[in-house]
């Protein structure tokens, strides 16, 4: 049912992105769907996710449920009950800010003396009314923006742009007042924070004891990660966005750093890579997210390594980077 939505998302009547670019068609009778069984292999992933509640909030900001991250898919459907605690991170403003629940996703451990009336049932028992929330994930949100950047730019993928180092920005250019660009279809930074622990006083029975089950106190939610169909590569997704074959591209085909930079006034707007998780290593032996040279006192900048990520990334089938994320977020 979430892929359906997904699928129904990326429909020519809403977003109208490219099948099978960014999401397996959940259509049986898709003229492709035979062609190749392994590459329209759907490769999405349903988890089940539950906070256990804290006693302070001191602790909900030392222990939170899910640290500050990136979706690295094409979107993520999440069902999430009526005790919240997800939150997402404003770039522009430096806060965070609470994605709004909706009691109707309560459930019974929520409130045992719901009425009927107000249950998430009509009359007949028959519907349930469900709400989730949705929102882009790294692999749509690169691509999507990968054609707004060339558009801005005037230029195609693989140009050099005159670049005097090949490292991705000009020398001259290293201390130019550069600043993040406004992301048009960002894939948000979010966290998650644990409940508060409610105990009987607060609940207003005066015993004064904490709640015997603390399964009732928990946060539950169904977070559906929607990913490319097995096999596409990013620049395969790009192409069909830019209606043209992959093979309109040449394999040695990257992004560079000064062709991701727009003029604005004074300064100069840099696409934001590295808020991209899926251009960070996050396994544990990675100790930040920069790209360090053989002189450990010279640290390249960070949008600069995750570009050259991306660029490693974008002719690889996306079945395999997404293979080894999962091994870099494994913890013992």
């Amino acid at each position: 049912a979430l892929h359906e939505v997904a699928d129904i998302l990326c429909s020519e009547d809403l977003l109208d992105l490219p099948k099978n670019k960014f999401i397996c068609s959940s259509n049986p009778n898709n003229a492709n769907a035979n062609k190749d069984a392994n590459k329209n292999t759907d490769i999405s992933l349903l988890r089940v996710f539950r906070y256990d509640a804290l006693s302070t909030e001191k602790e909900q900001y030392s222990n939170l449920g899910s640290s500050s991250h990136t979706d690295w898919g094409s979107m993520t459907v999440v069902w999430q009950d009526s005790k919240g605690g997800l939150q997402i991170y404003c770039h522009k403003h430096q806060c965070w800010n609470d994605v709004k629940v909706d009691e109707r996703n309560m459930s019974q451990s929520d409130s045992k003396s719901e009425t009927k009336s107000e249950s998430n049932f009509n009359s007949s028992g028959e519907t349930q009314i469900v709400r989730l929330f949705i929102h882009v994930g790294d692999y749509l949100s690169l691509a999507m923006n990968s054609v707004s950047v060339l558009a801005l730019n005037g230029n195609e993928i693989g140009k050099e742009n005159g670049e005097k180092d090949g490292s991705g920005c000009r020398e001259e250019d290293a201390n130019a007042n550069v600043h993040h660009q406004n992301v048009i279809w960002p894939s948000p930074t979010h966290r998650v924070l644990c409940p508060l622990r409610i105990d009987d006083k607060t609940c207003g029975t005066g015993a004064g004891t904490s709640t015997s089950n603390h399964a009732d106190n928990s946060r539950c939610s169904l977070v559906y990660f929607v990913y490319p169909p097995n096999g596409i590569k990013m620049i395969d997704s790009i192409s069909s966005l830019h209606g043209k074959d992959t093979d309109h591209y040449q394999g040695n085909s990257k992004f560079t750093m000064q062709g991701t930079m727009v003029d604005v006034g004074h300064s100069k707007q840099q696409f934001p890579f590295s808020r991209y998780m899926l251009l960070n290593n996050q396994s544990v032996a990675s100790t930040n997210t920069c790209s360090e040279k053989e002189d450990t006192n010279i640290i390249i900048d960070p949008d600069k390594a995750a570009l050259g990520t991306f660029n490693k990334i974008l002719h690889r089938p996306f079945h395999e980077v997404i293979e080894e994320k999962w091994n870099q977020v494994q913890r013992s």
